[in-house]
C-alpha cells in the first residue's frame, strides 16, 4: 500500500513539471472617473505547454468576482507579449453595459486563457476601486438685460463639469407661476456648441406685454455617461418687469411761434405714448405749482400769457397707471405787448374836493396816459383827461363825502393799452379835512395782512356802521357794530377800502391782503 502512494505522488510531480502556466497580476487602477477607470495588468508567460489565447478583465461589486451570468467582462486582446502591460480604459469605452455605477466599490481581476488543450484560465488577485459620484453641472441665472416694453434678454451661466451630453438647454418664463417648469412654463431653447466653460448663454424674449412682471429661470436637460436617462436642472427663479410707455421721457421739447399772449410747445413722444401733461408758469416755477394742460398730440398752444414775461415749461407722458418723469425745464419769453397796461394805481392827498392818483408805467418808454373817473355808483365815461410826463393826476372839483372811482390806460401812438382795474376812494366832508385824526382811535392791524385783521377802539360802541369794499367797487362786508377780528383769507389778494362810520364822521383806511 505504501508503495502505491509513492508512485502516484511521483507521477504528479513529473506531470506538474511538464505544464507551465502564465502569471497575471493587477498592476494598478488609474484615471478614476464617475463611470469607470483605466485597468492595468501584467502578463508573464512561462515556457511550457501553454499558449495564451487572450487576456482581459472581469469586475463586479462582490469582493471576489468570478464568471457568472451578467458579470462585466472585457476581453482586451487575443495575444499578449511576455512581461507586458495590457489595459482597458473605460474613459474611451462606448459600450454602455461596461460602465461602472457611481457610488459603488468594484473589485477587478485580470485573466489569461489557454489557446488549446482545454479552457484553462488563470486569474489575478482582485484589486478594488471606488467609483465616485459625478460632479453636478452648475447653472446660474444672470440679471435680465435690454429690458424694454415688449422684449428683454435672458442670460444664464453654465459649467458642464461631468456631463456627457446636453440634449437641450434654454429658459422658461411665466406670467403667473413663480417657479415655471418645462411642463408649465413657456420654453425658449438655446442652441449652439459648448466649447469652453463657464459659458454665458442668452435668449431674446419678444412679443411681451408692457408694464408686466415675468418670472423666469434657466433649464438644462443633460445625461451622464453611465446613465441611460436624462436629468433636468433648473436655476433659482428671478423676475423682471417690462417697461411701460412712461419709462422714457418725451424728447426734444421746443417752444416756438412765441407771441405776446401765446406760444407753441412741441416735443417728440417716446414710442407708444398717447397722452401728455404740459405745465407752465412764470420762470422758476416747480412742477405741480403751475398751470397744467392735458394733450393728446405732440404740439400744444399755450394761451393767456402775459406779454414781455419769462416763462418755464415742463412736459411728461401720461400712461395707464403712471407718469413719466418731467422733462428738463424749458424757458421762453413772450413778446412785449404793443402797449403794456399800467399797474399799481393808488390814491393819496384826499380832501373834500380833490384827490391825487399815481401809477407805474407799463414800460420804460411810456409817457402819455388817459385818466377817466366818475361816481362809484355810475358807469365811467368813454374818454378822460390826457396826462403827459409824470404818471400822476390830481382830480379836482369833487363833491365832499362822495365815493369815486378812477381808471388809467397808456397811450402808445397807434396803440392803447387796456384800462386798468378801477380804483375807488371817498372824499372828506367839507370843513373836516382832519376827519382822519378826529376818529383815529380805531386801529386796524396788521396791515398788510395774510387774512385776519384786528380792530381796536376805546369807544367801539360809538361805531354805527363798518363797510369793506374791494378795489372793483364790490361791497364784501357790512356790519352795524365794530368786530374785534375779521377774516378775509377767502377773498382775492389786493387792495381793500375800510369805511368806519362814527356819529357824523367817517374813517377811511386802506388795507392790503397778501
Amino acid at each position: 500500500m505504501k508503495r502505491f502512494i509513492i508512485i502516484i505522488l511521483f507521477g504528479c510531480l513529473f506531470l506538474g513539471k511538464a505544464v507551465a502556466q502564465p502569471t497575471v497580476v493587477m498592476e494598478s487602477i488609474t484615471n478614476v472617473a464617475y463611470y469607470g477607470a483605466k485597468l492595468n495588468a501584467k502578463l508573464t508567460v512561462s515556457y511550457g505547454g501553454w499558449t495564451v489565447n487572450g487576456v482581459g478583465f472581469i469586475y463586479d461589486t462582490v469582493p471576489m468576482p468570478v464568471m457568472r451570468p451578467g458579470i462585466q467582462i472585457k476581453h482586451v486582446a487575443s495575444t499578449s507579449k511576455i512581461d507586458s502591460i495590457f489595459t482597458f480604459d473605460l474613459n474611451t469605452n462606448t459600450t454602455p453595459s461596461l460602465f461602472m455605477i457611481s457610488g459603488k466599490t468594484y473589485y477587478v481581476r485580470a485573466y489569461a486563457r489557454k489557446s488549446a488543450g482545454g479552457n484553462d484560465t488563470v486569474w489575478s488577485a482582485p484589486m478594488s476601486v471606488y467609483i465616485p459620484y459625478p460632479t453636478a453641472p452648475t447653472l446660474v441665472m444672470k440679471p435680465t438685460t435690454n429690458i424694454e416694453m415688449f422684449k428683454a434678454t435672458l442670460n444664464a451661466e453654465l459649467d458642464t463639469n461631468d456631463i456627457a451630453t446636453i440634449p437641450s438647454r434654454g429658459f422658461l418664463h411665466s406670467l403667473t407661476n413663480p417657479m415655471p417648469t418645462i411642463q408649465s412654463g413657456i420654453r425658449t431653447n438655446v442652441s449652439g456648441a459648448i466649447d469652453t466653460c463657464p459659458l454665458i448663454y442668452s435668449a431674446n424674449l419678444i412679443n411681451l406685454f408692457s408694464d408686466t412682471t415675468y418670472y423666469v429661470r434657466a433649464f438644462l436637460v443633460y445625461k451622464y455617461k453611465n446613465k441611460t436617462t436624462n436629468d433636468t436642472l433648473y436655476t433659482d427663479p428671478i423676475n423682471f418687469r417690462t417697461h411701460d410707455a412712461c419709462q422714457v421721457l418725451p424728447a426734444d421739447v421746443k417752444v416756438d411761434s412765441i407771441d405776446i399772449t401765446t406760444a407753441r410747445v412741441s416735443f417728440v413722444p417716446a414710442p407708444y405714448q398717447t397722452q401728455w401733461e404740459i405745465e407752465y408758469d412764470f420762470a422758476g416755477h416747480t412742477p405741480g405749482t403751475g398751470t397744467s394742460v392735458i394733450a393728446t398730440n405732440d404740439t400744444v398752444l399755450l394761451v393767456g400769457l402775459t406779454g414781455g414775461t419769462n416763462y418755464s415749461v415742463f412736459v411728461r407722458a401720461i400712461c395707464a397707471n403712471s407718469f413719466s418723469q418731467w422733462t428738463e425745464i424749458k424757458t421762453f419769453t413772450t413778446l412785449p405787448p404793443l402797449c403794456a397796461p399800467i399797474y399799481n394805481l393808488s390814491g393819496s392827498n384826499y380832501t373834500h374836493s380833490s384827490a391825487k392818483v399815481t401809477w407805474m408805467p407799463g414800460s420804460a418808454t411810456q409817457n402819455r396816459w388817459e385818466v377817466r373817473f366818475g361816481l362809484f355808483s355810475q358807469p365811467l365815461p368813454n374818454s378822460g383827461a390826457i396826462v403827459e410826463g409824470d404818471p400822476l393826476f390830481v382830480l379836482i372839483g369833487l363833491t365832499p363825502f362822495t365815493e369815486y372811482k378812477v381808471q388809467v390806460r397808456a397811450l402808445c401812438g397807434l396803440y392803447d393799452s387796456d384800462w386798468s382795474e378801477a380804483y375807488s376812494f371817498i372824499t372828506l366832508r367839507q370843513g373836516l379835512d382832519d376827519v382822519q385824526d378826529a376818529i383815529s382811535k380805531v386801529e386796524i392791524f396788521p396791515n398788510p395782512t395774510n387774512g385776519t385783521i384786528y380792530f381796536k377802539d376805546e369807544k367801539k360802541e360809538d361805531v354805527s356802521k363798518i363797510e369793506i369794499w374791494s378795489s372793483l367797487g364790490e361791497l364784501i362786508y357790512k356790519s352795524d357794530y365794530l368786530p374785534e377780528t375779521l377774516t378775509l383769507e377767502h377773498y382775492l389778494k389786493g387792495l381793500y377800502l375800510v369805511k368806519i362810520y362814527k356819529e357824523d364822521k367817517v374813517q377811511i383806511e386802506k388795507i392790503i391782503l397778501n
